[in-house]
């Protein structure tokens, strides 16, 4: 077995902290997964994607994460589809046709350097990546294919590599079905219905290749497909398959893989709760059960993660319950709402359009998300506030008024304690009394969208340990931090 060369030891990989296996470790320390980036298909797929630009200005704000997926088939009557600066894809193209075989020549330098350069630049930078095999939104899209799905689908499959026709590698009784379903994805069949072998085959020699890439670093995150909606069986190969890369390659050196999939509506998908009670999954992504918007979001975060953390303690399976999308894209307080609740990791999903193409006004959206980054890195940093050493406690709020919802954390003896005030109004009423054991010698008030601090002066506090703040009026949402040093 060929061995390759680690640039880190296998105690700096990003693994399960043993300590707390709700979080994460990178580099032999806890740490929450805090991002943004714009570039998640076009950092690999378009060419003139500067994503080192982008890495750099996350790690300037304090971020630690992005998130990378390598490829989306465009739709069938896409110009750019044969651009090869804007669909540079794994595979090698001649012509309207593919070359799948890696191993004869098949494939792209380009793609291949890319992606050497993108996860070493993102190594440089403390910028850890939770990277994607699979995107099925192409395969999952054609003739024949979800009909029963809510938005127009395109033709996307027919597009794809592997649709029959489409690659000189696959043919007569070796090609893919050209019938697709959402759930029942023609691309996955090798796995989920068996034969096709050489389909297979070369589906393996791909994640064999980026597997060869991306381990030696110690930076990545392995997550399967981007929000999956096939049978679960296919999700578990692939993770067999990881799991068996790194014992036979690096010795068995700890590493972290897991997947995201679609959220509960789709009743026919796997759940959470499935990840959790497999142990070939290293961390469940419930990225997809938290979408919404303002209180609706809160309530789903705050709801999921509890009843999400509760199914762990029972399975006997605990392990970190990760949020590598937040769809609501201009509230500084949904990263605060999955610390707060357990989450290992918050990033902003993205900004730019379909096409890649910025505009003034998406270029400041991007930089306004990267300063709430900013804001919750800075807390972090200068606080030194540990979730792995505190617990979800919403029990700690006794009483709120003109307050909507709220999120706590607490230190387990309550001598500190950060709480999410969410409001939907100003009202200048406000306030949120908490049972603390101890009066807090030092509290403020931060606000999540300009890191603004102000004192936070107790309304009154009684001998039994209830104190009461009132929020300022000059936040919308404010976060309350409070500790007994």
């Amino acid at each position: 077995m060929r061995r390759l060369k680690a640039v880190a030891p296998p105690q700096d990989r990003a693994q399960v902290f043993a300590s707390n296996p709700y979080y994460i470790q990178y580099r032999g320390r806890p740490i929450f997964l805090v991002g943004c980036n714009q570039g998640w298909t076009a950092s690999l797929q378009n060419l003139d994607h500067d994503y080192r630009a982008e890495f750099d200005r996350l790690a300037e704000v304090g971020g630690n994460l992005v998130r990378i997926t390598p490829f989306i088939c465009p739709k069938v009557d896409a110009a750019e589809r044969f651009d090869d600066r804007a669909n540079n894809l794994p595979w090698r193209r001649e012509g309207r046709r593919y070359r799948l075989d890696l191993a004869r020549g098949g494939g792209n330098p380009r793609f291949w350097d890319r992606l050497a350069e993108l996860v070493r630049y993102a190594y440089e930078r403390d910028v850890l990546i939770s990277f994607e095999y699979w995107d099925l939104y192409g395969p999952a899209r054609g003739p024949g294919g979800n009909l029963d799905f809510k938005t127009p689908p395109g033709d996307r499959w027919s597009a794809h590599p592997f649709f029959p026709g489409n690659s000189p590698d696959l043919i007569g009784e070796e090609q893919l079905p050209a019938a697709t379903h959402m759930k029942y994805i023609a691309f996955c069949r090798p796995v989920t219905r068996g034969g096709y072998d050489a389909a297979l085959r070369l589906q393996r020699q791909y994640v064999r290749r980026l597997l060869d890439t991306l381990s030696p670093y110690p930076n990545v995150i392995y997550c399967m497909v981007n929000e999956t909606s096939a049978e679960k069986s296919w999700s578990d190969y692939w993770l067999t398959y990881t799991h068996q890369y790194f014992r036979d390659v690096w010795d068995g050196a700890p590493h972290l893989a897991g997947e995201m999939p679609r959220e509960f509506s789709f009743t026919e998908n796997f759940t959470v709760e499935a990840m959790i009670a497999d142990p070939r999954y290293d961390f469940a992504d419930a990225s997809q059960y938290y979408t919404g918007s303002g209180l609706v979001e809160m309530r789903k975060v705050k709801d999921n993660l509890v009843r999400f953390r509760a199914y762990c303690e029972a399975a006997g399976y605990v392990k970190p319950l990760t949020c590598m999308k937040v769809y609501n894209r201009l509230a500084a307080e949904v990263l605060w709402m999955r610390l707060l609740a357990g989450s290992a990791s918050a990033r902003f999903h993205r900004v730019l359009n379909s096409n890649y193409q910025p505009t003034e006004d998406l270029a400041d959206l991007a930089r306004r998300q990267l300063g709430f980054v900013g804001c919750l890195a800075s807390f972090l940093q200068e606080t030194g506030f540990s979730p792995w050493e505190m617990r979800p406690d919403h029990d700690v709020v006794l009483a709120t008024q003109q307050v909507d919802e709220v999120l706590a954390m607490s230190a387990p003896d309550r001598r500190a304690c950060a709480v999410l005030a969410f409001s939907e109004s100003r009202h200048p009423d406000r306030q949120i009394t908490l049972a603390l054991p101890v009066h807090p010698t030092r509290a403020f008030w931060l606000d999540p969208a300009t890191g603004t601090r102000t004192a936070a002066v107790s309304v009154c506090g009684d001998d039994v340990g209830q104190v009461t703040w009132r929020l300022p009026m000059a936040f919308e949402q404010a976060v309350l931090y409070c500790v007994v040093e």
